[in-house]
């Protein structure tokens, strides 16, 4: 029994001393088992490249849409420069400061990039080298087609009303009645492509006006004798019309207020716009 109670003991002692090198040893293995993304994540952290999201004030600030890929040498603030190539999503503005959010294509994973701190950058597009990426990734998105849709879409807006207000006359807008509402603005723009997910989801957001509304924007072409505008809605609406089995009369009273409207604005126009809609006799 004393020789069983000995051996216990020295077994029990043994493993109290070897516990800490068992978990030393599970550490490493633990740590051998991490990814090599885990791996740089950590690493990232050790250097301070991810600080910089702490170190730059991006709360409450709008972000500038900007795109574009680039090669960069890129200095943290201890130092450690790498390089890398980048695709960039974004620009933050603080304290007369830039910041580039951007894919890092090194690391696998988004980066924020204070702009002063890159080195060196190649547009990988054109090849040429690039002062200041946040500059030219904003100036590359406003040139680019979605962008120029988009302002596209903007001034065109009152136009986008008035051929919604007959596109969903009948409570629902058709493909086809979409498609006219694309043919208007290519024919307005006839360097931009009106298609793709962005087209569709601005003109689904395009909202359905009342009667009313409808009245004070003619009005406010009118006033502005913005005739050509008022000629190419009243043409693309009659085609929408068109392709509609019922026609209620609202829509008739509507195209021919449109009518009357491009009748009248031109040079001749005496009258102003919100006294020429209040002497239609039209019962929209």
């Amino acid at each position: 029994m004393e020789i069983f109670l000995s051996l216990a003991f020295i077994a029990l002692m043994g493993g109290v001393l070897l516990h800490p090198l068992i978990r030393r040893r599970r550490s490493s293995a633990a740590k051998a088992a991490l990814t090599d993304q885990q791996i740089i994540s950590h690493h990232d952290k050790a250097i301070g490249e991810a600080s910089a999201y702490m170190q730059f004030n991006c709360f409450g600030k709008r972000m500038q849409p900007a795109e574009g890929q680039y090669h960069i040498v890129y200095t943290n603030e201890h130092g450690v420069t790498t390089e890398r190539d980048i695709s960039v999503t974004g620009v933050h503005s603080h304290n007369g400061k830039d910041a580039v959010i951007a894919f890092c294509h090194l690391r696998n994973a988004h980066r924020l990039f204070i702009n002063e701190n890159i080195e060196r950058a190649v547009d990988l597009y054109t090849g040429e080298w690039v002062e200041s990426v946040a500059q030219h990734a904003i100036v590359r998105h406003e040139n680019s087609e979605e962008e120029k849709m988009m302002n596209a879409l903007d001034q065109e807006m009152m136009a986008l009303h008035l051929l919604v207000f007959f596109s969903r006359a009948d409570g629902r807008m058709t493909k086809t009645e979409r498609g006219i509402i694309a043919d208007y603005l290519k024919h307005r723009y006839q360097d931009i492509a009106f298609e793709g997910n962005e087209f569709e989801e601005a003109i689904n957001a395009v909202s359905t006006i009342v009667k009313n509304d409808f009245k004070r924007i003619v009005a406010d072409m009118v006033s502005s004798r913005d005739s050509e505008r008022l000629s190419d809605i009243s043409d693309y609406a009659k085609r929408i019309v068109a392709t509609q089995e019922i026609v209620n009369l609202l829509e008739k009273n509507a195209l021919e207020l449109l009518a009357a409207a491009v009748a009248k604005c031109g040079p001749s126009l005496q009258e102003s716009g919100s006294t020429y809609i209040k002497s239609q006799t039209s019962t929209l």
